[in-house]
């Protein structure tokens, strides 16, 4: 649990010697007074590392040793329908534990982040933000940050939490401003349903499929074209939109925060092709 006397929110250790994930909104209201508490009771000063206000999580740490680790899963290989466990400290009530389906794997906000987020019914309430949701494997699968009504609650998936992290140790930087990068598309994760409605057959049922191309783009001028469906990004597999983006910002913390080419693998009319585009990075 991290906070203060008049304020507090959830977290959990991810490695040995003290580094905790939690949300921006939990650690950044704390200044320069973020306490810890552990499950066994110890309260040890914290130091925030790192906070990136936008995507909400922030990194701390303590000075400690052997530390329990809570291992980290793959949010992309999760199912709607799988049961999860969020857990957290809401209302003072240190390590309480729910239980609830994934209703959903990528979950568009319209905040305009490029996070697609967990869905669930678990509940999660004020404290057990920045709490870990963790999957039947004893594996944090997301970080718990919003309920929107009951039964509804959204959790950050732990692959964007771990890029972050990587991001945050990477740099000398204490708050993580991570430049966004503009490809000119709209896009549908596919599936089945949607692969019979666009293409009237049945076989296309992975990747994700561009529906429209903004004029005077990165996509536009790579070639990129309405119906065409997105395979893989620099040779990763792209299954969801959210697999896009990823490519995208691990080729832009490659190139040191510029703007790099992305090479992608495209179905258009049966054929594959390949297609280069360089994104272009805004803010940050």
């Amino acid at each position: 649990m991290l906070g203060m006397p008049s304020s507090q929110g959830s977290g959990f250790i991810i490695r040995e010697d003290g580094l905790i994930l939690t949300n921006a909104h939990v650690a950044g209201r704390f200044k320069g007074s973020l306490v810890v508490t552990l499950t066994d009771g110890r309260e040890l000063p914290a130091e925030l590392i790192a906070i990136d206000a936008e995507s909400d999580m922030a990194l701390v740490k303590v000075s400690a040793r052997d530390l329990p680790v809570l291992p980290l899963g793959q949010s992309k290989r999760c199912r709607a329908g799988e049961w999860v466990i969020a857990i957290g400290s809401p209302l003072t009530l240190s390590n309480t534990v729910t239980v609830g389906i994934l209703s959903n794997t990528a979950r568009n906000l319209g905040t305009g982040s490029n996070i697609e987020y967990l869905q669930t019914d678990a509940a999660i309430t004020f404290g057990n933000s920045g709490g870990p949701l963790v999957d039947m494997h004893g594996q944090a699968i997301g970080i718990n940050t919003l309920k929107a009504d009951a039964g509804i609650s959204f959790a950050i998936p732990i692959d964007e939490a771990k890029n972050f992290v990587d991001q945050a140790l990477s740099t000398s930087r204490q708050v993580i401003s991570r430049p966004k990068a503009y490809l000119g598309l709209t896009l549908l994760s596919l599936n089945p349903t949607i692969a019979r409605r666009v293409f009237g057959r049945d076989g296309i049922d992975k990747g994700v499929l561009v529906h429209s191309v903004h004029p005077d783009s990165p996509a536009q001028r790579a070639g990129l074209a309405s119906y065409d469906v997105i395979l893989t990004a620099d040779g990763e597999p792209v299954r969801r939109v959210s697999d896009l983006h990823r490519a995208v910002a691990k080729a832009t913390q490659r190139g040191g925060g510029k703007s790099v080419t992305v090479r992608l693998l495209v179905l258009r009319s049966g054929r594959e092709l390949q297609l280069d585009v360089q994104p272009e990075l805004q803010g940050g």
